[in-house]
């Protein structure tokens, strides 16, 4: 077992908690590119990535407590842990043996886009995943988190289910669960009771079949036994809209102008409020405002899992809007 820096204090931590099953070296460059051509190129930059150590990062810097679990390759696990303290993550790293995957972010600030080129990663032994199952047990049971956080893609040769597995480990814990993955690894997740799922309107439209960000999220929502299961649901420029189960409101926040930058780290800083949202008990409209403020913010910076400048509260604009019938 590979157990590495975790924040003193831990037996009252009382922060968020998250778990990353198939992590990534992200690799960001900045480039202005012209398809078919060589590219003269400033190194780029490195960093633990995968979406809940994006989050765990967004969740300290904003003081509040975050340890990561995840799985690492063993000739990435110091240098993973090193920058995770740097960062004020406590992180509990399984070392495995196959190299993490890579996940290459070319960032053309000219153009407004950002190309994404995402690695599937390598599929875990038995002794790994058994390992991993441990560790997440053990850390939830260890550090009695606030919330639990649960996100991003599965490894190959990995069993949709595992995001409920974990799911009912935060619960027997007594701590909230968040989700945010995709396809059916977030239905399993939500027919597991996930208290909160984030998924963003494709993926949504996606794994419901349905045409539109409204109808699924209340598909969603209608396969969950929790009866007050949330759905925070990701649109871009036009916002984030949160759904509740045995409701007919729904909640939107909108940024007050378009912005331009790095948008590959918004959906994760989303995460990260509405997690120090439940801990903090904020109401539905500060949780959404407090989602569009920091996933605007991480647009303005240049790496994922950083916030740039905070817009002001004021300037986000809240709203709300009655489906024809409750969600139940």
């Amino acid at each position: 077992m590979n157990r590495t820096h975790a924040p003193a204090g831990r037996d009252q931590f009382g922060g968020i908690l998250t778990v990353t099953p198939n992590p990534a070296l992200d690799i960001t460059y900045q480039v202005r590119l012209v398809p078919g051509e060589v590219h003269r190129v400033e190194p780029p930059r490195r960093r633990a990535g995968g979406k809940g150590f994006n989050v765990a990062r967004v969740v300290a810097a904003n003081q509040h407590r975050a340890v990561a679990v995840a799985p690492v390759g063993q000739a990435q696990i110091a240098a993973f842990a090193e920058e995770l303290r740097k960062a004020g993550v406590g992180a509990e790293l399984v070392a495995v043996a196959a190299d993490t995957r890579n996940s290459i972010a070319l960032v053309d600030a000219d153009a407004d886009q950002v190309t994404v080129l995402n690695e599937p990663g390598s599929a875990p032994t038995t002794a790994e995943a058994e390992e991993l199952d441990l560790r997440v047990r053990d850390c939830i049971a260890r550090y009695a988190p606030a919330v639990v956080v649960i996100a991003g893609s599965l490894p190959p040769g990995t069993d949709s289910s595992l995001f409920a597995q974990f799911t009912r480990y935060a619960h027997d814990a007594g701590a909230p669960c968040i989700i945010d993955t995709s396809g059916s690894a977030l239905l399993d997740a939500v027919r597991a009771g996930a208290d909160l799922i984030k998924p963003n309107a494709e993926e949504a439209m996606q794994a419901t079949d349905a045409t539109d960000h409204l109808t699924a999220a209340t598909a969603l929502l209608q396969l969950s036994p929790n009866p007050r299961a949330r759905a925070l649901i990701s649109r871009g420029p036009d916002g984030i809209s949160l759904f509740t189960k045995g409701s007919e409101v729904v909640t939107t926040a909108r940024p007050g102008e378009r912005l331009s930058g790095n948008p590959t780290g918004a959906g994760d800083a989303a995460v990260a409020a509405a997690a120090v949202g439940l801990a903090d008990g904020l109401d539905d409209h500060a949780l959404v405002r407090l989602a569009v403020q920091w996933s605007s913010a991480a647009v303005l910076a240049p790496l994922a899992g950083d916030l740039g400048p905070l817009a002001e509260p004021e300037s986000i604009t809240v709203s709300t809007e009655t489906l024809p019938h409750k969600i139940i």
